[in-house]
C-alpha cells in the first residue's frame, strides 16, 4: 500500500506592519538641538593639540645647563650670552678649545648651575634664566 503524500505547503507568516508616528516639532528641535551641541563637543575634543613634551628650546637656561651632556651642548646653550660678563666670555673660550681645538680645559658645570648669578650681570637675563 502507498500512502499518498500530501504536497508541502508554505507556512505562512504573519504580517507585520510598521506604523510611523510623526514626531512632534519639540522632539524635532531637541535632536537637533542634542546633535548640534554633539557635533561641537566631538569637534573640540578631536581638534585640542595633543599634549607634548615640553620642546628643549621652550626650558629655562636653568634647566638646560644641568641637562647638557657635553661640551657641545653646553657651548650651544652659552654661545648666545656672550658678551655679557667676562665668565660667560672665558667659559665659552675654554669650551670652543675644548670641542674644535680638542683640548681638556676643565668646565666646572655643577658650579655654573649653583652660582649661575655670577655668571651674568644684574638684569633682565637673571628673571629669564630662573623661571
Amino acid at each position: 500500500q502507498l500512502e499518498k503524500k500530501q504536497p508541502l505547503t508554505s507556512v505562512k507568516k504573519p504580517e507585520t506592519k510598521i506604523i510611523y508616528e510623526k514626531a512632534s516639532k519639540t522632539e524635532l528641535m531637541l535632536f537637533t538641538l542634542g546633535g548640534f551641541l554633539l557635533g561641537v563637543l566631538s569637534m573640540f575634543l578631536f581638534s585640542m593639540p595633543k599634549r607634548k613634551k615640553e620642546a628643549p628650546s621652550e626650558l629655562p637656561l636653568l634647566k638646560r645647563l644641568k641637562k647638557s651632556k657635553n661640551d657641545k651642548a653646553l657651548l650651544a646653550l652659552l654661545l648666545p650670552y656672550s658678551g655679557k660678563s667676562l665668565k660667560i666670555n672665558n667659559m665659552i673660550k675654554m669650551l670652543e678649545e675644548n670641542v674644535y681645538e680638542k683640548k681638556n680645559n676643565k668646565i666646572n658645570k655643577d658650579h655654573l648651575v649653583k652660582n649661575i648669578n655670577e655668571y651674568f650681570k644684574k638684569d633682565e637675563i637673571i628673571d629669564e634664566i630662573l623661571k
